[in-house]
């Protein structure tokens, strides 16, 4: 990613904070390297599907590069989107849950990570069990959306 792009999303003045957040996260994951699961949660998604958000989550993933790959994050959740998305990058999945009141959001860009993605009330169900985690997406209805399962960190 162009370093242009980068700068847009960090500006000089934000900068140094996001410059010592980023380090705490990623020594927070180093530390946690023997856990059997570890998901991150934050609002704004690193993938996106809605067409007017590409840019955005473009500068956020050069600023935070793997971090979360490199650190064998098996889930980031996210909100900001309202809708629901699910792309897997680099042995990680990105699930966007947005769906869960607002006024909704057109689906009009699933990029070449995106695994599901659909504008619908939802919510998630996440089963953790001893060997793997089971995430269920649902709709307002009942019916499933879309189901996948993460195994245990070796």
């Amino acid at each position: 990613m162009p370093e242009a792009q980068e700068d847009a999303f960090v500006t000089e003045q934000l900068r140094p904070y996001m410059e010592t957040q980023k380090a705490w996260v990623d020594e927070m994951l180093k530390q946690h390297r023997q856990a059997p699961y570890v998901f991150a949660v934050f609002h704004e998604p690193l993938f996106s599907a809605k067409a007017s958000r590409l840019e955005d989550t473009a500068q956020r993933r050069a600023f935070w590069g793997d971090i979360f790959e490199r650190n064998q994050v098996q889930v980031a959740f996210n909100g900001h989107d309202h809708h629901y998305h699910h792309a897997v990058h680099g042995g990680t999945h990105y699930v966007v849950t947005g769906g869960g009141g607002a006024s909704l959001y057109e689906v009009d860009a699933p990029q070449p990570e995106t695994v599901k993605a659909t504008k619908i009330e939802h919510y998630l169900r996440i089963e953790v069990g001893p060997e793997e985690t089971k995430l269920t997406a649902i709709d307002i209805e009942g019916e499933t959306i879309e189901e996948f399962e993460v195994p245990r960190r070796k």
